[in-house]
Parts: structure tokens; C-alpha cells; sequence
């Protein structure tokens, strides 16, 4: 009997440990395998290519999208999980304002990232795109919300906010694979962070 009432006493404080850059629901840094990803929920995507290049692929990644779908009685826009050797090692998604209303307080305290504003529309006066963000992370992990609003460089109006959740280390060693070419302005904070 005390065992079992030890066990009911430690339940909540597991579920605070776990914390949101370890992944989403059952999606889990480290843990989540390929083979584990329901294929009739996600598309697998063709294998990224190196930067800056047409023909190199990064052979060790594998990307799977999903346009919607419900983590946790969340819905979550354009999901991407991106595996490493298989392993999971990054996620990103939309980030609505229901998925900051329940996550926020389970990250804690941030770091505000650096705001970009850069003139990408030439053709328009206000032709800006402000790019800012915020960062938490725990020895293993990461995760970041960057939000990026004004005119990109076809002076169309973009009003974007990602989460990005990612293994550190791994995603060191996949550096120079173009993960997310869709979303160019994470590139910018990216290398703001590595300088």
C-alpha cells in the first residue's frame, strides 16, 4: 500500500518534468522512431538537399508533414517531424494561439532573441520583414517560437509563427541540410544564434 500511494505521490511531479523541448505528446526528441509515425496521418517528404545545392541529398534525414492534425486535443498546422538516423531530433509547427495558451507556461522563463528587420519588398516603401523570437532550452534540447511579418522578396504580406523544437547536437550534425526551405527566415535566426 505505500508503495502504490509513493507511485500516486509522484505521478504530477513526472507530469510537470516533462517538459515541452522533449517534443509534443507522443512526438518525443530522441525517443520517437520512424517506424513508429503513422504513415495514413503523414506524407514522407523527399529527402532534403544540402544547401545551396540542386543534386545533394542528406541521406540520413528523413522529413514527414502533416498539414493538420491533433496532438493532445490540440489542433497543430503544418506539422514537419524530422528524424535523424530515425530518431527523431526535430519538430516544427504553426504556432496558434491555442498551442501558446497551453504551452507557454510549461516552458518557463525565455530568451528573447534578437530582432532582424530587413528590406526584402524593394518595389514598396514599407517593404520590411521583421523577424523575432524566443528561445528556451535545456541541456539536450531547444525550442524556439520565431515569428516573421512584412513583405518577403515577391513583396507578398507574410505573418508567420513557428515552433521549432530540436535535439542540440543533432541538429549541429545536420547543419547543412536545407530542413525547411519554406521558411527562409528561420535560416536568419539561425545564424544569428551561431554568432
Amino acid at each position: 500500500m505505500l508503495r502504490f500511494l509513493l507511485v500516486f505521490l509522484l505521478i504530477p511531479a513526472f507530469a510537470k518534468a516533462q517538459s515541452i523541448t522533449d517534443g509534443l505528446g507522443a512526438y518525443r526528441i530522441g525517443i520517437t522512431t520512424a517506424s513508429t509515425i503513422n504513415t495514413s496521418l503523414f506524407l514522407e517528404e523527399d529527402q532534403p538537399r544540402v544547401k545551396g545545392t540542386l543534386a545533394l541529398s542528406c541521406p540520413h534525414i528523413r522529413k514527414f508533414t502533416a498539414t493538420q492534425i491533433t496532438i493532445d486535443e490540440v489542433l497543430l498546422t503544418n506539422l514537419s517531424l524530422f528524424f535523424y538516423n530515425d530518431t527523431l531530433f526535430r519538430i516544427s509547427c504553426d504556432y496558434s494561439d491555442t498551442l501558446r495558451r497551453i504551452f507557454r507556461p510549461r516552458l518557463g522563463s525565455d530568451i528573447p532573441l534578437p530582432t532582424v528587420r530587413n528590406r526584402r519588398c524593394l518595389q514598396r516603401s514599407d517593404g520590411f520583414q521583421v523577424i523575432s523570437g524566443t528561445w528556451w532550452e535545456n541541456p539536450t534540447t531547444a525550442a524556439m517560437v520565431i515569428a516573421c511579418k512584412g513583405y518577403d522578396e515577391h513583396c507578398q504580406a507574410k505573418n508567420i509563427v513557428r515552433l521549432t523544437i530540436y535535439h542540440k547536437a543533432r541538429a549541429a550534425l545536420s547543419s547543412e541540410c536545407d530542413l525547411e526551405p519554406g521558411y527562409p527566415f528561420l535560416e536568419e535566426i539561425d545564424r544569428l544564434l551561431k554568432q
